[in-house]
């Protein structure tokens, strides 16, 4: 019985060492990448934006981050809401879809696997 359990626990952490992740952890784990996403790149896409409106000025990308972060500190979020409303179940998403194709079709197809060991 013991030599049973051991063997289930053993494939069981065999298979996540593998990335094979249940849907619901593929779901979280898209669902939190889209949100890292998110706090990463929205206070790129203000500075973006601020240069679109002062087009012409040449300011720096950079430059303008620092001084937006100086100047706003965590204000540079704000308005984040309606982003992470969107990008969350988005990339949770995605995610889980390729996961879930890539699991599926170099598990089942090995013409699939070929034509990827060629890449």
């Amino acid at each position: 019985m013991s030599e049973k359990k051991e063997t289930q626990s053993s494939h069981s952490s065999h298979s996540h060492a593998h990335g094979n992740l249940t849907f619901g952890e593929r779901l979280i784990a898209g669902g939190v990448a889209g949100v890292v996403e998110c706090i990463i790149m929205y206070p790129l896409d203000v500075v973006k934006t601020l240069q679109q409106i002062h087009v012409g000025k040449g300011q720096n990308t950079f430059t303008l981050l620092a001084q937006l972060i100086r100047k706003e500190r965590f204000g540079v979020y704000r308005g984040i809401i309606a982003p992470l409303l969107m990008e969350t179940p988005k990339r949770a998403i995605k995610f889980t879809a390729n996961e879930t194709f890539v699991f599926l079709s170099f598990s089942s197809f090995t013409h699939f696997s070929l034509f990827y060991s060629f890449l």
